[in-house]
């Protein structure tokens, strides 16, 4: 990252408090021209004299400045004045007061290493008693509409705050709101969550391929837009956000290939390439649906889609609400680009720890959050500006770490009421266009038992009762069958089978699936064998859909009822 001054480098451990010190090295200064001389009677610019060269000072009514030139990597002499307040638009999150100080070599050159500030604020009555504020210097460089902030130290019993900069610029004390910081990046992330997308007009459509039409069942989910499309002679199904969470999506069978998109407006922090060095590490042969973005998952021929799982990522829900938090604190000023999300790639297991009901892992969280925040300063791609005001981010996120932690807090409040709904289950259902000759009448039967010799009781059709003889794993349970059975018109050809059965829970979640993955022959049924076991009571469905060669498609469902 570079060092603090020559033969100082910066560990990774000193990165988060060093980064606002070696931001971009290559920054225009912002006092340009011939300092006023000194005047005595003002006491308000430094006296050119060589002993003072090295630690030029400024006094004012409200504070005594001086800076150290010992690291700057230049022998010139530092020219330091007062000035008055910025002339720029400032947050509302700081209060800068009064005046300060404008720093020049005369060449209006920068240092080659780093000055360190100090202000002894004693005989300002702002910070006699700051409260919740944090004192901190800002700074305002030549071009900018708005001040940074940079990491500073506030010594309460000398009321002295001291910063580094590796920069020239005018110079202000100022007290950080903590409060309003934490509103800022709370309101943004909460707005966001609010968000929604508009319905494509591809939702809802069939996609036939050969001679099999495909659907999905249900055609949407609360919170995705869900497309079928033919793709080159096999299927393709688009997986569109309409909520701010993030989920993971599996899929039965595995998907060929996926390509997920990442809103582009996210740029600098974790751009596009970012999000896959995350995420794709993360979910292996899954994929992934950022908030605002979405996936293609490309099946092939021969192993078209099944089912897909959609399951709520708490997490990523987190990140995309931070780094918009952190963005709205100079709305107006993107992130910097990076090339390299190495330093990421631990963060999403960092929000999903955050995002746990207890919020245990909100330090470890706020540690990634930097790290990652500082890949702009790091990765040369971000502008002089961008690197600048990315360093002033996260000197605020440092100076102010319970921003973080209620961010986390309200997300994880947001998205509570989600969380009961974390899981969707999309089944694509598979008809077969009628063949001359084939029989469209042919029905199938469904019914359910228990497997005998103890293994759960039969009360009556469909209902039943856990066994009070078998054990497994400390718990009583019932193993319940399913029989089907087709009717087939007399002289019909229909071909060979191939059966799917989904089983869902009282709540509607799949508890089982099994799928026979090519045709045989129709042999009149089939039984949900010993290795699946009922524990809790409730209401049961079994769903049945029989792939028939050359007619059409037959489906059944069934109700069964467990007691305890």
């Amino acid at each position: 990252m570079g060092s603090v001054g020559a033969g100082h480098p910066v560990s990774r451990s000193t990165r988060i408090a060093a980064v606002v010190v070696l931001s971009v090295a290559a920054v225009v200064g912002c006092s340009g021209g011939t300092p006023a001389p000194e005047d005595p009677a003002s006491g308000t610019s430094v006296a050119p004299t060589t002993s003072e060269a090295m630690r030029p000072t400024v006094d004012t009514q409200t504070f005594q400045f001086s800076a150290d030139t010992s690291r700057s990597g230049r022998s010139e002499p530092l020219r330091a004045e007062s000035t008055g307040r910025p002339p720029v638009q400032v947050e509302d999150f700081l209060d800068v007061g009064g005046g300060g100080v404008a720093l020049t070599y005369a060449d209006d050159a920068q240092p080659d290493g780093s000055l360190g500030l100090s202000f002894d604020l004693s005989r300002d009555s702002r910070f006699a008693n700051v409260g919740e504020s944090v004192p901190a210097v800002v700074a305002l460089s030549e071009g900018d509409a708005q001040v940074e902030v940079l990491e500073s130290t506030w010594d309460a019993s000398s009321r002295t705050l001291t910063a580094t900069t590796d920069h020239l610029s005018k110079f202000w004390p100022a007290l950080l709101d903590p409060k309003a910081v934490t509103d800022r990046v709370s309101g943004a992330a909460l707005g966001f969550l609010q968000q929604a997308s508009p319905r494509p007009d591809c939702v809802g459509r069939t996609a036939e391929v050969g001679s099999t039409t495909y659907s999905l069942d249900p055609p949407f989910t609360a919170e995705h837009w869900l497309c079928l499309r033919e793709n080159a002679g096999a299927v393709s199904i688009d997986v569109i956000s309409n909520s701010p969470n993030g989920w993971t999506v599996q899929s039965t069978p595995a998907f060929s290939a996926h390509q997920p998109v990442v809103d582009r407006s996210l740029t600098g922090l974790i751009d596009l390439a970012a999000f896959e060095t995350v995420f794709a590490n993360a979910y292996g042969d899954g994929s992934y649906v950022a908030p605002e973005g979405s996936t293609t998952l490309d099946y092939a021929p021969d192993l078209p889609p099944q089912r897909l799982t959609l399951q709520l990522d708490p997490g990523m829900s987190l990140l995309r609400s931070l780094f918009l938090g952190v963005q709205a604190l100079y709305p107006s000023i993107p992130f910097g680009a990076v090339n390299d999300a190495a330093a990421c790639t631990k963060i999403l297991d960092a929000a999903r720890e955050a995002m746990e009901p207890t919020g245990v892992g909100a330090g470890n969280f706020h540690r990634e959050v930097s790290d990652c925040l500082s890949l702009s300063l790091e990765s040369g791609e971000a502008t002089t500006k961008e690197a600048r005001f990315d360093a002033s981010r996260l000197s605020i996120m440092t100076m102010v770490p319970d921003a973080l932690t209620t961010l986390a807090a309200n997300v994880r409040g947001a998205v509570a009421p989600f969380l009961g709904q974390g899981t969707y289950t999309v089944n694509v259902r598979t008809s077969q266009n009628a063949a001359p000759g084939a029989a469209s009448n042919a029905t199938v039967n469904l019914s359910t038992k228990v497997t005998d010799n103890g293994w759960g009781v039969e009360l009556g059709p469909n209902h039943f009762r856990v066994s009070d003889l078998m054990k497994r794993d400390g718990r009583f349970f019932a193993d319940t069958n399913y029989e089907w059975t087709i009717n087939r018109p007399d002289g019909s050809d229909l071909g060979y089978c191939q059966g799917h059965v989904q089983i869902l829970g009282p709540s509607g979640v799949e508890v089982a699936r099994y799928d026979q993955t090519g045709f045989d022959q129709c042999r009149g049924g089939g039984t949900w064998g010993t290795s699946t076991r009922i524990f809790d009571a409730g209401t049961y469905t079994v769903n049945l859909e029989i792939l028939m060669e050359k007619g059409p498609t037959l489906r059944a469902s069934q109700q069964f009822v467990v007691d305890q």
